[in-house]
C-alpha cells in the first residue's frame, strides 16, 4: 500500500475519532422504510466513516445489492435506487475525502513523510548538529520538524502554544477537526530512555485533552542502536502504531536518527520491545 492509499485510510481513521458511526449491519436491519432514512451521525466526519463502513459491509455480503439499496431510495427500478444511493450516501464520502486530500490535511500522512525526510535526506546532518550540544540536542530536531511542517502549509507550527498543562512542542490548526497536537522526543537508550518517552505520551495526552481534541501525536527520533517496537491497540498491520485512552488516540511516529553503516557491515541488532504499561501507566 503506497502513501497515498494510506493517507485515505488515515483520514477515515481520524474521522472516527471525531464521531464513531454505528454498526452498519445493525443500522441497516432497523432501517426498513423505503427512502425515509436519516443520517445516524451528526458530523461530516461521522457520515464519511459511516458510508465507508456501509460500502464495506455491502461488498462483503452475499445478499443481493438491491436488498440494501431500497433503504436509501423509494425508486422502483434498481437504476433509480442506485442513483439515489450514490447521490445521497456515497457523494458525501467522496466530497469529504476530496476536501481532505485536496488540502493535504492528513496529519498522519504528513508526519510519516517527515520521518522519511529525516531518514533519507537529513539524518547525518542532524546527528552532527545534535552531537555539538547533546544536552540541548532536541532543539535540532524540534526546529527541523517545525520547518518541515511550515513548508507543508501548517499554520504557525513554530510557535509553542500554552495550555493549562504547559507548552506543547507543536500545535497547528487547533480550530479544525484536523488539528495537529504533536510532542517530539529524542530517544538514546541512556539519559533519554523509555521513561522519557512516557513523559511525551503524558504531555501529548494532556495537550489533546486541554484543547478537546481526539488525536495526539508523539514523534520519536531514535538515536540508539536498537530499533524500537512500540505497542499498539490496533491490529498488527496498523501503521503507525497507536494507543487508545479515554477520548484520545495517541499515534507513535518514529524514525531512526542514528547514521548507519551499510547493511553488509551491520551486525544483528535485537529490537527493543516496549511494553504498553511502561508508556501509559495509569493513563488508560
Amino acid at each position: 500500500m503506497d502513501l497515498h492509499q494510506r493517507a485515505l485510510g488515515y483520514i477515515l481513521e481520524e474521522a472516527r475519532l471525531v464521531e464513531a458511526p454505528p454498526d452498519p449491519e445493525e443500522w441497516l436491519a432497523k432501517e426498513a422504510s423505503r427512502g425515509l432514512w436519516e443520517w445516524p451521525t451528526k458530523t461530516e466526519a461521522g457520515r464519511a466513516a459511516f458510508v465507508w463502513d456501509v460500502l464495506r459491509h455491502i461488498s462483503a455480503s452475499t445478499t443481493p445489492i438491491h436488498q440494501f439499496l431500497f433503504t436509501f431510495s423509494d425508486g422502483r427500478t434498481i437504476n433509480e435506487q442506485a442513483r439515489d444511493f450514490a447521490e445521497q450516501a456515497v457523494q458525501p464520502l467522496i466530497d469529504y475525502l476530496s476536501e481532505k486530500i485536496g488540502d493535504v490535511s492528513s496529519v498522519l500522512y504528513t508526519l510519516e513523510r517527515y520521518v522519511l525526510q529525516t531518514e533519507w535526506f537529513d539524518r547525518d546532518r542532524l546527528h552532527i548538529e545534535f552531537l555539538e550540544n547533546p544536552q540541548r540536542g532536541k532543539g535540532v530536531y524540534d526546529r527541523h520538524l517545525r520547518e518541515f511542517l511550515f513548508r507543508e502549509g501548517y499554520n504557525m507550527p513554530y510557535s509553542q502554544q500554552r495550555s493549562p498543562s504547559g507548552q506543547s512542542d507543536v500545535t497547528s490548526n487547533m480550530e479544525s477537526d484536523d488539528a495537529l497536537v504533536c510532542e517530539l522526543k529524542v530517544y538514546d537508550g541512556a539519559n533519554r530512555d523509555v521513561g522519557h518517552l512516557a513523559t511525551g505520551v503524558t504531555q501529548a495526552l494532556q495537550y489533546a485533552t486541554d484543547y478537546q481534541k481526539h488525536a495526539a501525536h508523539l514523534v520519536i527520533i531514535n538515536l540508539a542502536e536498537r530499533p524500537l517496537v512500540l505497542p499498539s491497540d490496533g491490529p498488527e498491520t496498523a501503521k503507525p502504531p497507536y494507543i487508545d485512552v479515554p477520548n484520545v488516540r495517541v499515534y507513535f511516529i518514529h524514525g531512526r536518527g542514528l547514521p548507519r553503516e551499510s547493511a553488509s557491515k551491520q551486525g544483528r541488532t535485537e529490537p527493543l520491545i516496549i511494553d504498553r504499561a511502561r508508556l501509559v501507566g495509569d493513563a488508560a
